[in-house]
């Protein structure tokens, strides 16, 4: 099934940030400041003639992303049209749907310590677990009991990179950009020890891991870790681009993780 989207709005976007277009808009507050900047600029002719005359008015708005350009414009069809704020959700409901059938993906969920330095081993199926098991670092709790329900204190998602992979080289554009092959990193020692080693192939897909931690909020002592991957198979001039990075997952912290090693765990076995 394939999902075109073609909306002026959003065509006037990077290419290379439109990867989600199923954010949905807050309606109330679009239509409340559409209301005032209405009501702000009262005395310009071109808007007086607007309501004089019974036109419906949208005053200019510049998105933030290419999902909230599909989202207004997805919005001003509809608020022409006079549709209910009803019909709206129930539509942007479909919409995102379609869009979870289109992306295959699917995110694991592991469990980690509330402090963000340690990722919990799986409970094997047919195991019990453990309520008072701790954080090996800091001593942190595992599981939280509430009103006789017993969950982890925390959990992150890991996106799988074969998925992904997968759901990528099903696309033919995809498969293209992967043509140019690893010529240019061979000669690099750790990729000779790999093709030595018979761990990997001259015609095997290549990818690099990192791991980059961030402050997700302003003039706040929280530090979150993202993984991601480059595909090596990739022009190097394209393969640094947002549209060819690959996240595998964002560890919440708020503190650095003690063993990055254990985050890893899954993506290692995935591979």
């Amino acid at each position: 099934m394939d999902i075109n989207v073609t909306y002026s709005a959003y065509d006037m976007m990077d290419i290379n940030d439109k990867a989600s277009v199923n954010d949905s808009i807050d309606f109330d507050g679009f239509l409340a400041a559409a209301t005032n900047n209405i009501e702000a600029d009262e005395e310009d002719a071109s808007l007086i003639e607007a309501k004089s005359s019974n036109i419906e008015f949208v005053p200019m708005y510049t998105p933030n992303s290419s999902a909230e350009a599909v989202s207004l414009e997805l919005f001003s069809l509809f608020f022409k049209n006079s549709v209910s704020h009803e019909i709206y959700n129930q539509s942007v409901k479909i919409v995102d749907i379609l869009l979870k059938q289109e992306y295959t993906v699917k995110a694991q969920v592991y469990d980690m310590c509330a402090s963000g330095c340690f990722h919990f081993p799986d409970v094997k199926p047919g195991n019990s677990i453990v309520e008072n098991e701790v954080c090996p670092h800091c001593n942190g709790p595992w599981y939280q009991s509430e009103r006789g329900t017993i969950s982890p204190v925390q959990t992150y998602q890991v996106v799988p990179l074969s998925e992904q992979l997968h759901f990528k080289l099903a696309h033919p554009k995809e498969q293209a950009k992967i043509a140019y092959g690893t010529e240019d990193i061979l000669d690099g020692d750790g990729i000779h020890r790999l093709l030595a080693g018979g761990i990997v192939g001259q015609s095997d897909m290549v990818v690099s891991m990192f791991v980059d931690q961030f402050n997700p909020f302003k003039d706040a002592a929280i530090s979150a870790s993202i993984i991601h991957v480059i595909n090596m198979n990739i022009n190097p001039a394209e393969r640094y681009k947002k549209g060819n990075m690959t996240q595998l997952a964002i560890i919440p912290g708020p503190k650095h993780p003690k063993n990055i090693a254990s985050f890893l765990e899954p993506i290692l076995a995935d591979l």
